[in-house]
């Protein structure tokens, strides 16, 4: 005869943010008394990166391997479930009758997470919520072969983290920040090059928010500025756990862009002091990750655009 042990795992709230309450329930139903020793319920969050290209990984061209394969484990919880009326009280088990049974548990996530990331190379930030039985056996088991345990597979879930920041990397992006370059039309140096520079409040930002910088532009060369782009690219790259290398990247895409007509072209030889820039970011941008096998960031670029030759 068989004793069934079936494993329903349910989440209450699949989609999360740091500091939130995970609430769920473990249900089984059993046929016949077992030695029960608990169920084990754990959320682990994973990053996990898988080279493919060889090109440039001489650890993966020394050893021939087709790929180097990384995981960070950087979250693990775990609790261990008994029903409320039959508890372990030190025991290594406790005899549980036939029937139906059903177990709460919770995790408090912590203040600070990495967001649900997936992108290619393959390359991932994942979170999982996973119940499996401890081992169990029918009382008597050893002396009647007949009576044998009948166990389903452990049952999983996965969680959508909507992440943050680290508290200090925050700190760092709230100050000013200057930026500028020159660009000259030929390959080699010349005088003839357009200057860009300007100051943000800060380099972080929400989704959503409308950031506002003013820019110097000192036009050099014997042609007119009209136009200046102004885009918003996203960065995806995969890191070296040993040495935070880049070892691989995931492209970049572009999730904003405006064009910017100057009222007045700017003239050769003409320099503009305190141009305003505002622009609206998009709502539905997701968040920077900085892991250790994956990063997710946004970088603004500026390009002046002279009949038809730009410099970013």
């Amino acid at each position: 005869s068989f004793c069934c042990c079936m494993l329903v795992l349910k989440v209450l709230e699949t989609v999360v943010r740091p500091g939130d309450e995970v609430n769920g329930l473990v249900q089984f139903e059993i046929t016949k008394e077992i030695e029960f020793r608990g169920v084990e319920v754990e959320l682990i969050g994973h990053e996990r990166a898988a080279l493919v290209s060889r090109s440039n990984i001489p650890e993966a061209q020394s050893h021939g391997l087709p790929a180097i394969k990384q995981e960070v484990k950087f979250l693990h919880m775990r609790r261990t479930l008994t029903p409320k009326e039959h508890p372990l009280d030190n025991s290594e088990f406790v005899l549980l009758p036939p029937g139906a049974y059903s177990m709460s548990f919770n995790f408090v996530l912590p203040s600070y997470l990495l967001p649900t990331l997936k992108c290619k190379p393959d390359a991932s930030i994942s979170y999982k919520i996973t119940a499996d039985r401890k081992r169990i056996r029918s009382p008597g088991l050893l002396e009647n072969v007949g009576r044998k345990i009948h166990d389903t597979k452990p049952q999983s879930h996965h969680l959508t983290v909507k992440g943050n920041l680290p508290s200090n990397i925050i700190a760092d992006a709230q100050v000013e920040h200057s930026f500028g370059t020159a660009k000259s039309f030929r390959a080699s140096r010349s005088s003839k090059e357009l200057c860009i520079r300007g100051t943000v409040p800060k380099r972080l930002f929400t989704p959503g928010e409308q950031i506002s910088f003013q820019v110097d532009i000192e036009n050099r060369s014997k042609k007119s500025v009209s136009v200046m782009k102004v885009s918003i690219v996203r960065a995806l790259k995969v890191l070296s756990e040993d040495a935070f290398r880049l070892i691989a990247s995931g492209g970049t895409r572009t999730v904003f862009e405006k064009e910017i007509r100057f009222v007045e072209s700017i003239a050769p030889g003409q320099v503009v002091k305190d141009y305003k820039v505002e622009l609206q970011l998009p709502a539905d941008l997701p968040v920077t990750a900085i892991g250790k096998l994956v990063a997710r960031n946004f970088q603004m670029e500026l390009e002046l655009i002279v009949s038809g030759i730009s410099g970013n």
